[in-house]
């Protein structure tokens, strides 16, 4: 369960899910879900917060001017 919505494979078939990941407290948590169900991950952050994953997708933007912001 996830705040009352079942989660199943067929729930997430056509799922994606991107993180602005600047300082986000949660990756790990996104990142072992989205790996139980299959989900690909992409984490957006600028060049202040690199990040380095072994799941997720990560995309690194210039900094300034909230550029990873969706």
């Amino acid at each position: 369960m996830c705040y009352g919505v079942t989660v199943n494979k067929e729930s997430v078939e056509n799922m994606n899910i991107f993180v602005d990941a600047d300082a986000c407290p949660v990756v790990g948590i996104v990142e072992k879900i989205a790996e139980k169900y299959d989900v690909p991950v992409t984490l957006l952050c600028d060049t202040n917060h690199v990040l380095v994953s072994e799941y997720s997708e990560v995309i690194v933007v210039g900094a300034g001017s909230r550029c990873s912001r969706l």
